[in-house]
């Protein structure tokens, strides 16, 4: 069927031409015209419309009617500017007066071009931001998608234990780590020379508790007593900064609270992949074109 209207319509066009070869303008101009039409017109293709356009205006400028051929001739134009009438079909007066035509229209063409181009330049600009803005907001989408809000609610009880715990707990690791190990080691330090201590002193009670009158043993609770009454200062100066140490850093951490800390945990989120799906598509009622469509899922 299609190829029967595709004969029907050049069967026409030829109809047209050979009533203008012929010189029977007033038929050339009736059967172009039908073909032409918007509403009912026969012809499809570009090329042959225009075509058929300068057989319009050649006829009606063969009519006397120029000022109408102008007016086809400039349909030609406004889609196709570097049109060129066969000079073989047309005499030289009708090239002369499509010239003319060019010529009367060439300022409009041109800002046509230009405006054409403008709107061109002007859409490709929307789509490069367009695609930016895509791009920004997919990551965006992405950031968010991968990152994790987690609130860590604290304790003032907790800010409360010394060794450091407040500080770590606030978020001052490394101040958290000096008062760790400083007092960790004051602690170590008052332990074993309490240790010491009541060994010593043991010591001193059993030589102590020997014959009364053995200067042996008396001389042994001497020694034992002084060695511990040394060590119990040292007891002490351990203790005392360790107790000063531990009511600055609960003092600190008390001051310092932080009620509670938001970290962003990284999560991974799954692969992307695309898949290819070819298909056709028709172009006027005919599989002319094909299309290849990307689409992509997370």
């Amino acid at each position: 069927m299609l190829f029967v209207s595709a004969a029907a319509h050049a069967d026409d066009f030829e109809k047209g031409k050979n009533a203008y070869i012929g010189k029977d303008y007033t038929e050339a101009d009736a059967r172009f015209r039908a073909m032409l039409d918007p509403n009912t017109g026969s012809l499809k293709s570009p090329e042959l419309i225009d075509e058929a356009r300068m057989f319009l205006g050649a006829s009606l400028f063969a009519l006397k009617r120029g000022s109408e051929a102008d007016i086809v001739w400039a349909k030609i134009l406004e889609h196709n500017d570097a049109y060129v009438p066969d000079p073989l079909t047309f005499s030289t007066p009708v090239l002369d007066a499509f010239t003319d035509t060019r010529t009367r229209h060439k300022d409009e063409i041109n800002e046509r071009k230009q405006r054409e181009a403008q709107e061109a330049a002007a859409k490709k600009a929307r789509e490069e931001e367009e695609k930016k803005r895509q791009a920004e907001y997919l990551k965006l989408l992405q950031r968010l998608a991968s990152e994790e809000k987690v609130v860590d609610h604290h304790s003032r009880w907790l800010a409360a234990v010394p060794f450091g715990v407040g500080q770590f707990q606030n978020g001052k690791p490394v101040l958290g780590s000096i008062l760790l190990v400083t007092e960790g080691l004051l602690a170590l330090g008052t332990i074993v020379t309490g240790i010491i201590f009541y060994g010593q002193s043991a010591q001193a009670n059993d030589a102590l508790a020997g014959q009364t009158n053995n200067a042996t043993n008396t001389a042994l609770f001497d020694l034992y007593k002084a060695r511990a009454a040394t060590t119990r200062y040292v007891n002490l100066s351990i203790a005392a900064p360790m107790i000063v140490e531990i009511l600055a850093g609960v003092i600190e951490a008390q001051v310092n609270y932080v009620p509670k800390i938001e970290l962003v945990q990284k999560r991974e989120l799954p692969k992307a992949w695309l898949s290819p799906t070819f298909s056709t598509k028709p172009e006027n009622g005919s599989f002319a074109g094909a299309g290849l469509e990307v689409g992509g899922r997370f």
